[in-house]
């Protein structure tokens, strides 16, 4: 599970810095349009500053702000953030137009910042710094509100019409929320539960999850089927979500006297996605693999297992280091065939916290 989230730390870096060459290119573009110049060193220029911006950026959003989040609150986390953005994008911004004078003119540092200061247009491209650290400040908060592929589909209209794909879906909750919840009161339950959907992010992110929604206590996670099956990237989902809990154990105990646990069920197949609502715009997904899997998580209490998986989405998964038990078939609630469920455990369970 680290290695997994040490590659998409690394992928995520990487879209940041290419997103950042692309649109300081763009910056730069615009710029010498309106000074009237040749195109070509401004969109250097900005790719340089892009490049060092989108190193900037991403590195602060994939390794400082998840656990500066834990500590402080939204207020001084967001003033972080503007303000190492704004300080990293002046230093990129002289970065970028110094660099490309010391490798093309052959100038010293020295005499490239002077000639820069002197010939170019430090202060206008600070303000033009300053703004984007704003505004990529306002996008980073925006990308929190949806999943990064709602978002692009959004824009492109993928689903503004119904459409049917494979998915995998997982419901993964937390046992004994009832007594959690009368034992710690509302508000208090409230921050509980805020701080175990955080816990679960980091394992839902590094197998390329996407939190479908947020219900009570439980998280429902989605992925692309053959993504969800590859290398059983939802079993190693769930498993690392009940090992990050188990590790950081003694800070709830510690806060709220008491370890949270999870159940989980996952199954896969086809839904209907589309785009609903006008006054909150949101995507959906329709059809029996929902409801299944809504019925083996209820399954999953009853038969005090903390995860069950499909027959269907078994005989998809690779699974060493795990063990199946095949536990029937069981008649759920809306089905009209009974379904075969297989519970599922790391070999080793002192792993994982059952």
């Amino acid at each position: 599970m680290k290695r997994s989230l040490r590659v998409y730390r690394r992928r995520a870096v990487g879209t940041f810095i290419a997103l950042g060459v692309v649109v300081g290119a763009v910056l730069g573009l615009a710029l010498a349009a309106l000074d009237g110049s040749d195109i070509g060193r401004p969109a250097l220029h900005g790719a340089i500053v892009g490049t060092f911006a989108g190193l900037l950026v991403g590195v602060t959003e994939e390794y400082f702000v998840p656990e500066l989040g834990r500590r402080v609150g939204f207020g001084p986390l967001n003033s972080f953030r503007f303000v190492v953005y704004a300080a990293g994008m002046a230093i990129s911004v002289l970065l970028g137009n110094v660099i490309p004078r010391v490798l093309i003119e052959s100038l010293s540092p020295p005499a490239a910042l002077e000639v820069y200061l002197a010939q170019g247009h430090p202060g206008r491209d600070m303000i033009v710094g300053v703004v984007a650290a704003f505004v990529m400040t306002f996008l980073l908060q925006l990308r929190r509100l949806h999943n990064r592929e709602e978002l692009w589909h959004l824009f492109t209209g993928r689903y503004h019409s119904p459409k049917v794909e494979r998915r995998v879906f997982m419901f993964v909750d937390l046992a004994d929320s009832t007594g959690s919840a009368e034992a710690l009161g509302p508000t208090r339950y409230s921050a509980y539960l805020r701080d175990v959907f955080r816990d679960m992010a980091e394992p839902i992110l590094s197998t390329r999850g996407l939190v479908y929604q947020h219900a009570g206590d439980a998280a429902i996670v989605s992925w692309r089927f053959e993504r969800g099956v590859r290398d059983a990237a939802c079993v190693h989902c769930f498993m690392g979500i009940a090992e990050a809990l188990d590790r950081n154990g003694p800070r709830y105990e510690a806060m709220y006297g008491r370890r949270p646990m999870v159940r989980g069920a996952i199954h896969g197949g086809e839904v209907v996605a589309t785009w609903v609502g006008e006054a909150k715009r949101e995507l959906a997904f329709h059809g029996d693999t929902l409801n299944t899997v809504a019925r083996l998580q209820g399954l999953a209490s009853t038969l005090d297992r903390p995860l069950l998986v499909s027959e269907v989405l078994r005989h998809r998964l690779d699974l060493p280091g795990y063990q199946t038990e095949r536990l029937g078939a069981f008649d759920l609630r809306g089905r009209t065939a009974s379904a075969e469920v297989y519970a599922v455990s790391p070999v080793d369970r002192n792993r994982v916290a059952w």
